[in-house]
């Protein structure tokens, strides 16, 4: 350096500025105590640029995380009220000293997402998987996630041998590991999350099988930085839980306790894999984060009970009902006992295999599972290729982990658990069979509000009005009609508009499609070319309506005329009925 010339430096733990006299002495200007920083840390998701800085103050070793971006005068001032010598007069001298540090210390990568990503090398890009440390990549977690490994592998095999195989539970196994095959090929098998709700008693040990799943890649406890939460959170915190992740089971707990209105939205956010797109204070749309995993869910009732009916929801949503996961207490508590102390370690060593054996293995694997399930299933039905994708993941997962881990999961046991599930959710997800049900129920609650035609031996009918508000007909058949083999004995005629009221009044979304299904089906009295049939609703009417004419199948309980002074449950007043009444009335 030339004499004369001046440069900011540091002398026994004091930075300052160095000045070197012509004699070639030099004179240092203390300004403060040194901020060291110890790590230049590089996000891999983002590329942002952190500093790890360490200082002291009376005596104590302080730490500070600094943003690259706040490397400037304004920012580093506030830091004097952490006891940093960050002051008005020395603060400059400081930035340039920072500065100087910054070319001698050496890069670190870290990542805050968890799960799989990419990496990118010379020759292109690889699969990488971001745990506690990087598998595939060297890089460290700099999440807030208690994800780090505890236990050893040889511990968790003694201990799902004893206390897990040959139980229900052994699906939690699965199910939790299931998403790190999710996070890896879900793209390649069109899977983008698996979203399991139990729902149940109580004491049927839910949250035991939610620990489980979770406890495979990250503490399962509800206090602090973990993937177990309580519903209670509001649906935006819930969903914020899931972005950044691809691989590691996460789980809400206690549906009733939600603050969510209707579980449509929520399922098919969760299930999707994308973010609900929103508005920041500028009124622009903020970017959305992806996750893809396995969520578990439980709660004492069937989340499509808080739901609105729509064609998909029931495969988007993988439910199991009123399973005793659990022998009793003892069992519930000994694995919670276990997985306090022993966690994460098998997502590690799955993913580990995962990289090992590649992608394209992992989906020829998913895809021989998924023709297992496929040959074993008792259902076929438009979802059921669809279902299949689900439940293949879960099967596949049960062969890996057996390879990778060691685990001596029952194989046939979860494959006949995941077919008697599909027969016992199989109703459900026929909508339009759904709704027809619902809708005969309905109108069998509320016949009071139906005229009623009666076969009558001498004229062919009796007609009899309705005593309240005119929905439509119900019109009991002389003789039962043979429709596709069955025997239609009834037959309701709903107003078109009422039909379209209790159809959304239960929570029923697709109407059109729904009432189209109907008509495929023979389940509708029709004119040609319509789904209506005109027809007037009463003695006094003078025009006729339009309505819908559904056929009722089986074995009449009884064709005795409704007593007019017998109580009926009643809907509240619609501004449709205030109408038909008043038109009656005219």
């Amino acid at each position: 350096m030339a004499k004369g010339k001046s440069y900011v430096g540091a002398r026994k733990d004091f930075y300052g500025t160095i000045t070197i006299l012509k004699d070639g002495s030099e004179v240092f200007d203390k300004c403060g105590r040194c901020v060291y920083i110890r790590k230049v840390l590089l996000i891999h998701e983002t590329n942002e640029i952190f500093y790890e800085l360490e200082y002291e103050f009376n005596g104590y070793t302080m730490t500070e995380t600094l943003p690259r971006a706040d490397l400037r005068k304004n920012v580093l001032l506030t830091y004097a009220s952490k006891g940093m010598d960050a002051l008005e007069h020395t603060v400059h001298t400081l930035l340039k000293y920072l500065q100087n540090q910054e070319k001698k210390v050496p890069v670190t990568i870290g990542h805050k997402h968890v799960g799989f990503d990419t990496a990118i090398a010379e020759d292109g890009e690889y699969y990488v998987f971001k745990g506690h440390e990087g598998v595939g990549f060297v890089s460290e977690y700099r999440g807030g996630l208690d994800i780090e490994p505890r236990g050893e592998i040889e511990e968790y095999q003694i201990f799902i041998k004893e206390y897990i195989t040959g139980t229900a539970l052994e699906l939690s196994v699965a199910v939790g590991l299931a998403g790190l095959l999710v996070g890896f090929v879900g793209a390649e098998i069109e899977c983008d999350n698996l979203f399991v709700h139990l729902f149940g008693d109580s004491s049927s040990g839910k949250t035991t099988f939610a620990v489980v799943a979770v406890g495979m890649g990250s503490r399962p406890v509800f206090k602090g930085h973990t993937l177990m939460r309580r519903y209670s959170g509001t649906e935006n915190a819930l969903m914020g839980l899931l972005v950044g992740n691809t691989g590691l089971p996460v789980c809400f707990d206690e549906a009733k306790s939600a603050k969510i209105r209707d579980f449509s939205s929520f399922i098919y956010s969760v299930e999707s894999g994308v973010e609900k797109l929103r508005l920041d204070k500028d009124a622009s749309l903020k970017s959305t984060g992806e996750y893809h995993t396995s969520i578990i869910s439980t709660g004492e009732f069937s989340l499509s009970d808080g739901a609105e009916h729509a064609t998909g929801k029931e495969i988007r949503l993988q439910q199991f009902g009123n399973i005793k996961w659990t022998n009793g207490a003892q069992q519930s508590e000994e694995i919670k006992k276990f997985f306090r102390s022993n966690y994460a370690l098998p997502c590690v060593l799955l993913a580990q295999y995962l990289l090992e054996i590649g992608a394209d293995e992992a989906v020829e694997c998913f895809e021989k599972n998924r023709k297992i399930f496929l040959k074993h299933s008792k259902v076929q039905d438009a979802f059921s290729e669809r279902l299949s994708i689900k439940y293949g993941v879960i099967l596949a997962t049960v062969e890996l982990a057996n390879k990778a881990l060691g685990f001596d999961l029952s194989y046939d046991l979860i494959l006949d658990m995941l077919v008697q599930n599909e027969i016992e959710t199989a109703d459900s997800r026929d909508l339009a069979q759904v709704a027809f049900d619902y809708i005969i129920g309905q109108c069998n609650v509320y016949r009071a509000y139906f005229s009623r035609v009666y076969p009558n031996d001498k004229s062919g009918s009796t007609t009899k009005d309705s005593h309240k508000d005119v929905w439509g007909i119900i019109e009991t058949l002389k003789q039962a009609k043979d429709i596709d083999g069955k025997l239609c004995y009834e037959i309701i005629y709903v107003d078109t508009d009422i039909m379209k009221e209790l159809l959304q009044k239960g929570k029923f979304k697709d109407v059109d499609v729904i009432i189209k299904k109907w008509k495929e089906r023979n389940l509708l009295e029709h004119e040609a070319d319509r789904n209506y049939i005109r027809r007037k609703t009463s003695s006094k009417a003078t025009a006729k309506s339009k309505l819908y004419g559904l056929r009722v199948f089986g074995e009449p309980n009884s064709n005795e005329e409704p007593n007019p002074n017998k109580p009926q449950k009643m809907l509240e007043r619609t501004n449709l009925l205030d109408i038909l009444q008043d038109d009656e009335d005219d």
